[in-house]
């Protein structure tokens, strides 16, 4: 919930790497990274263990929503 927060109030994309694997605790990760868009919608959940991910992010999806929410320009 606190990702996609941050994606909305600061309108850009949110990429979050969790870890996997055990630590030495003994405590087991199971990754759940995920990708939020600047609207705070979950693009992807990568819960695959130990994988690499490729994403494309067109600039221009966040053009737009910058021209429909241009709450940015109040700064």
């Amino acid at each position: 919930m606190l990702l996609k927060a941050r994606a909305v109030e600061n309108q850009c994309y949110v990429l979050a790497a969790n870890r996997v694997g055990l630590d030495q605790k003994n405590n087991h990760y199971i990754g759940d990274s995920q990708l939020i868009s600047p609207l705070g919608e979950e693009m992807k959940l990568i819960n695959d263990i130990e994988s690499i991910k490729t994403f494309i992010i067109e600039s221009t999806d966040l053009e737009l929503i910058h021209e429909k929410l241009p709450f940015l320009k109040d700064i």
